[in-house]
Formats: structure tokens, C-alpha cells, sequence
């Protein structure tokens, strides 16, 4: 079933779509995106087709409320809303779809073309992402990579979902002293550490939530764990950074008086701010660090802060093989860079100019508000034809840009490590290669009723009341 959406309102903003549903004997899907659906999809010339919906959305459950956040392209057409199943079967009811404006289309400074190019606080920073082990070999050999800048990702060994705060504490405690090995190799061999929390307090839920942002106890001791690393590490010239959190993800409404994924962010680094006023301070972007959030990202009024992204972009190019087998029914395609985004000969085209309009709205923000960017990951699985050139375009695009970049990632899954040969497929043992990294080394300098309504903070014209039944053999409605 499709039910047509005026996407012109919506233009530039970021949008948040909720709905009540109740489900009988909805068998559990292959994949978590499918199951019962309410998906928002558009089309779009410079980023592709959008496709939003809630996950999970199988079993046997009373009436409850989902909710999805979606970016919405400046160019956005062909609107729609499409409900049934897919990849199950059952019984569901659906009620109450709303579309929701949450962050408006800003209007920002007018960009200067003949501004002169931004002039960093510090020497321009690449490198690596790095798991928190330490280890004795690992930056004299970054060293020779000529790299000055290590991510050090921080995150528990066991689900930080699972941990009291108490445990939580002393993981935190346990941590620092890795760091401080680190550090100190670090500053011996002339880097420098971002301090990335990648692993906050309360972990994540099924759909990638932060917990801590639907929990105040669990935001409280976010802000005190922020508290503790920046007494502890002010002053320290090894460190360039800290990375407030990582790949933040909100996909609805935060319960009534708690601060959102970007409020928790400001307030913690409000908190690191008082206590060290030198340290920059890198903000992630909602969506897992998407470069599609800067379309409405505010400038923070936070002294030295850096604005962080990630680059995974398209994910049917940089993750294939990873989730599902690559190649074969029912797996990944097998997609070759420069190509098409899907891998046939017909699918949209998948080139340097496709990245750089990805990356833009980063652009339009680093250009409006003269910001400093920060790519805290990028990469592609090392199987994927073609990803040494995806590689160095993506480079080539940060430096012309001038932004500070780490690669993801240094010795930690082999599917992404440089120093392994390209192949075989395989997403766990990988052959050691037997020449240096080059590509690193020269970029390192079912029942449905349905009441539809679209609104906006000032509520404008809702579109659509219509009523539906379907089950998952059958579709059939009455206007």
C-alpha cells in the first residue's frame, strides 16, 4: 500500500514520523529493518532514494508508539508513505502516523566564495581509529606510516548495557591506565590521541538509541564520566581531543525535560569546557554521525569545538559482504567502485562526484560558519573491488577540504585492516600483507486502520484520513 506525501515542506529539515501499532503473531523477520512496515521514502538527484521506517516491528504486542528520524534532501520528490509486510507474515493494526518537523531547514550566514581558506588551530591531523589495547609495537609502526593521530576508541569489553554504575566506574578506571601507556607512546612518537567515549554509559538499545538519552540517571553519569577524563587529561600535549561521544542515533522523542542527543553532547562539554579550557572538544552528528545531519546542524556557542562526521557512503559499497554473504541469493551485490551504487549496469552511479555531494552538506556548514571538520572514521571493506581508489578519492576530497581525518580502522577487524591483502572474503581471518599499506601511506599526509497527518511545530494542513485493511495476504482499502 502507498499513500502519496507533499515532501516540499519538508525540504532541508529533519523530520521524525511516529505511529501506533499492535501486532498478532508477527513471525520475526531475517533482517531487524524488516517485519510490519510504515516507511517514508523520497527520491532525491543528489543523494539517492530515501527509505525510513521503524525496525523491530514483529511478535505479539498491545498498542505501542514507534518512531523513526529522517534527514530530508534539499531536492526531495516523489514523497510516500508504504505500509504492509515484508519478509513475514500476520496480523497488524496501524494508527495515528504523524510527520513531525523537529529541526527546520536553518537559515545560515551566506557563504563568502571568495573568503579565503579556514586556518587551522593546529598542523592538519590523519590517521587511524585504534581499539583501546595496548600494545608495544603499535605507534612506533604508525610512525612510519607518517601518522599523527590515533582515535583511541574507548568502550567497554562487555555491554555497557549490563553495567551498574558502579561497574561501569571501575571499567572507567581500568581504561585510563591504558590510556596513559598510550599517551605516553603516542607523545614519543610524535602523535597525539582523540579521547573517544565510544562506549557511553547505558550502551545502546535494539534500534542504536543511546540509552542515556531516554534515561537521566544514565545522562547524569555521562556528564560525570566527562567530568572525570577532562580533570584527568587537562593540560596533556598528547592529547588533541575529546570525542564527546560516538555516533550518536536518536530515532524519536526524548521523554519530557531530558536533554536530546545534542543538548547531552553541549552539556557535557560545557562541563569539560569549565574544567579545560584549551582541549578542542569534537561534537558528533545525529544518524550515526551522519554528514546528511548537517543540513540543520546549529553552530554551538562552545570555544574550540570541532564538528565530527563519518564517511561509510554508499554502504552497499563499503559493507558489502559484511552483514550478509557477499554474492548469491540473498546476499550482498557485489559492488565495484567506480560503478553504480547496487552493481548492475542499469543502478544509479557510484563515483567521486556522488561522495563529494554526500559530503556536502558538511561543506555548506565548514563554508557558512567558517567551522573546523573532523572525519573521525571512514573506510571499505578491503574485499571490495575497488576500494583503494574509494579510498584515496575520499582523501583527496578531505584535503582539498581541509579536514582532519582518521582512517577506520588500525589493527582491530580484519575486514578493514590495511595491513591485510584484499583477499580472500573472509570477515575474520585475513592474509598478511606483504608490502606496506600504500593507499594509507600516501593520503597519510495482518489488520491496518489508519489515520495519516503531517504537521509541523506551527501545524499546517494535514493531507490524508483514510482507513485500510490489509493482511499479509491480501491489500485492500476504502477511501
Amino acid at each position: 500500500m502507498k499513500i502519496p506525501v507533499d515532501i516540499v515542506p519538508l525540504r532541508g529539515a529533519e523530520v521524525i514520523m511516529t505511529c501506533i501499532i499492535k501486532a498478532q503473531d508477527v513471525t520475526q523477520p531475517a533482517d531487524s529493518f524488516n517485519g510490519f512496515k510504515i516507511m517514508l521514502t523520497c527520491d532525491s538527484a543528489t543523494k539517492g532514494a530515501l527509505y525510513k521506517n521503524p525496525s523491530n516491528v514483529y511478535g505479539t504486542f498491545d498498542w505501542q508508539e514507534f518512531s523513526i528520524m529522517a534527514a530530508i534532501p534539499r531536492d526531495a520528490s516523489n514523497g510516500q508513505l508504504s505500509i504492509g509486510f515484508q519478509g513475514c507474515g500476520g496480523t497488524a493494526w496501524l494508527e495515528d502516523v504523524r510527520i513531525t518537523i523537529v529541526h527546520p531547514a536553518p537559515v545560515r550566514p551566506a557563504i563568502d566564495p571568495q573568503a579565503p581558506p579556514l586556518v587551522r588551530n593546529h598542523v592538519p591531523m590523519r590517521g587511524v581509529t585504534t581499539p583501546p589495547i595496548y600494545r608495544v609495537k603499535d605507534f612506533p609502526d604508525l610512525a612510519t606510516w607518517k601518522v599523527n593521530v590515533a582515535r583511541w576508541m574507548m568502550a567497554p569489553g562487555k555491554d555497557a548495557k549490563t553495567m551498574s554504575v558502579i561497574d561501569y566506574d571501575a571499567w572507567l578506571e581500568s581504561a585510563f591506565l591504558k590510556l596513559d601507556q598510550a599517551l605516553a607512546d603516542a607523545r614519543a612518537n610524535s602523535q597525539k590521541l582523540v579521547i573517544d567515549l565510544h562506549g557511553p554509559p547505558g550502551g545502546r538499545d535494539a534500534d542504536g538509541n543511546l540509552r542515556m538519552l531516554f534515561d537521566e540517571s544514565l545522562g547524569n553519569q555521562f556528564v560525570r564520566v566527562w567530568a572525570k577524563i577532562a580533570a584527568r587529561y587537562k593540560g596533556n600535549d598528547a592529547v588533541f581531543a575529546y570525542g564527546i561521544v560516538n555516533e550518536p542515533v536518536q530515532t524519536g522523542y526524548v521523554p519530557e525535560g531530558l536533554p536530546d542527543w545534542l543538548e547531552l553532547q553541549s552539556k557535557a562539554a560545557y562541563v569539560v569546557r569549565h574544567i579545560d579550557p584549551d582541549t578542542p572538544i569534537l561534537i558528533a552528528s545525529d544518524g550515526f554521525d551522519s554528514p546528511e545531519s548537517f543540513d540543520w546542524m546549529p553552530l554551538l556557542d562552545i570555544p574550540k569545538v570541532i564538528y565530527e562526521a563519518h564517511m561509510y557512503y554508499p554502504h552497499s559499497f563499503t559493507h558489502q559482504g559484511v552483514k550478509k554473504p557477499l554474492g548469491g541469493v540473498g546476499g550482498d551485490p557485489i559492488v565495484t567502485y567506480p560503478g553504480t551504487m547496487n552493481g548492475s549496469a542499469s543502478g544509479p552511479s557510484l563515483n567521486k562526484d556522488v561522495l563529494r555531494a554526500f559530503l556536502q552538506p558538511v561543506r555548506d556548514f565548514q563554508r557558512s560558519y567558517r567551522a573546523q571538520i573532523y572525519i573521525g572514521e571512514f573506510s571499505a571493506v578491503r574485499w571490495a573491488p575497488g576500494a583503494a581508489q574509494y579510498l584515496q578519492d575520499v582523501t583527496d576530497i578531505l584535503e582539498e577540504y581541509g579536514w582532519d581525518w582518521s582512517y577506520h580502522a588500525f589493527r582491530e577487524a580484519e575486514g578493514w585492516d590495511l595491513e591485510c591483502e584484499n583477499l580472500p572474503y573472509d570477515l575474520k581471518l585475513g592474509v598478511q600483507a606483504k608490502t606496506p599499506p600504500t593507499a594509507c601511506r600516501s593520503c597519510a599526509p495482518p489488520s491496518v486502520k489508519i489515520r495519516v497527518r503531517i504537521k509541523s511545530r506551527t501545524r499546517y494542513n494535514g493531507q490524508m484520513c483514510r482507513r485500510f485493511r490489509c493482511s499479509a495476504n491480501s491489500l485492500q482499502h476504502n477511501i
